[in-house]
């Protein structure tokens, strides 16, 4: 990348690329494969001149970098130009003295039909130099349809993580504009439920309706509707890692759900607070408690568990190659979550039968079953 000047623009993905940008990119990912011969075809359409002239110094260069003699369609030599002597001094074919190198190569490795004798020993002379660099080559690995199989060095068990860190950092610094956009969203609908349901009564039988909404928009709806853009999302990003040979062949699904959420927790963290705080701010929940930044904290702490478990559901519902099937899933499981943790349940004494934990009692909603018995 750096000698193709593409190390400034190595943050930006390939669609804000111009032109000339995006053809340096497409010779740079076919030379990172190592190939042993490159074919391009109409890479210099809508480049300036002074580009052109960049990859053409640049593919020479490179190009010279190896060396390929072929007789009769077959390999005799691939390697270094500076070991090409050394390994003919090998096979028994030294350069005579004072003789072009590339000329006496060449040479060897022609086949001479002027006449039938020269014509058989320039053959017996090629089958010999083909069968000695069969020999010392290394072995080409194919797999079963006939494809080569590149040795390229496979990421360990610590590599893989970072692989998928840097991916979502590349993410983030791509489409902040659309986070950012995201988190006034929620700001937004947040302030607009906090007002509407800003004064909350814990007299009944107003509390019996203050409780079903207020538990019901900020403990399922509000949860639900941040977890379904959160399954949008993810199924863009993992369509966008699978076509990535790198991502498909070292990331387990297992490590991409895993890694991906641990990813997303400073995102989840600022969701949560652009959730909780215009709730501690206008709707004054907690009665008995005139600190805002107490009701800060509880309805941070409730939002961001929320959010994390919405998240994991989320990262493992987006692999399902159908779409409507993911979201029948998520919204099934998070249904689920919803009636064992005990929320929708009207009457304390029949908590233990949906949630053995009694969750209401240990958050913040408790004052929401004490006014009720």
């Amino acid at each position: 990348m750096s000698d193709l000047g593409l190390m400034p623009v190595c943050d930006i993905i390939c669609s804000r690329l111009n032109r000339s940008q995006w053809q340096r990119v497409k010779v740079a990912a076919q030379l990172a494969r190592d190939p042993s011969i490159l074919i391009s075809s109409n890479i210099f359409k809508e480049v300036d001149v002074h580009d052109q002239c960049f990859l053409i110094d640049y593919l020479r260069e490179w190009a010279v970098k190896t060396t390929l003699i072929l007789a009769s369609g077959r390999t005799v030599y691939y390697g270094p130009p500076g070991n090409m002597q050394q390994y003919f001094d090998s096979i028994g074919c030294p350069c005579p003295p004072y003789k072009n190198l590339c000329d006496y190569y060449v040479d060897l490795v022609t086949h001479d039909n002027l006449t039938s004798d020269a014509s058989r020993e320039s053959s017996v002379r090629i089958a010999r130099l083909v069968n000695k660099w069969n020999q010392s080559a290394p072995p080409i690995r194919r797999i079963a349809g006939g494809k080569f199989i590149l040795d390229l060095p496979k990421a360990n068990v610590f590599i893989k993580p970072l692989l998928v860190l840097s991916f979502f950092w590349f993410e983030f610094s791509n489409y902040r504009a659309s986070r950012i956009f995201l988190l006034f969203f929620i700001f937004c609908l947040s302030t607009f439920c906090s007002l509407f349901l800003s004064d909350l009564s814990l007299t009944l039988p107003e509390a019996f309706f203050n409780r079903n909404a207020f538990v019901e928009i900020f403990g399922f709806y509000f949860p639900l509707l941040i977890g379904l853009i959160n399954l949008k999302k993810s199924r863009h990003q993992i369509q966008e890692m699978l076509k990535m040979t790198m991502y498909r062949c070292n990331c387990s699904t297992l490590v991409l759900t895993v890694v991906s959420t641990i990813g997303e927790i400073p995102n989840i963290t600022v969701t949560s607070f652009m959730a909780a705080a215009p709730i501690a701010v206008f709707t004054d929940f907690h009665k008995r408690t005139p600190d805002y930044s107490t009701s800060l904290i509880s309805l941070l702490i409730s939002m961001l568990m929320s959010l994390f478990v919405n998240q994991l559901f989320a990262n493992c519902f987006r692999c399902f190659s159908s779409e409507p099937l993911s979201i029948f899933f998520f919204m099934f499981l998070w249904l689920s979550v919803y009636v064992f943790t005990g929320f929708p349940v009207l009457v304390p004494s029949l908590l233990k039968y949906f949630s053995p934990l009694h969750l209401p009692t240990l958050t913040i909603f408790h004052f929401l079953y004490e006014e009720m018995d």
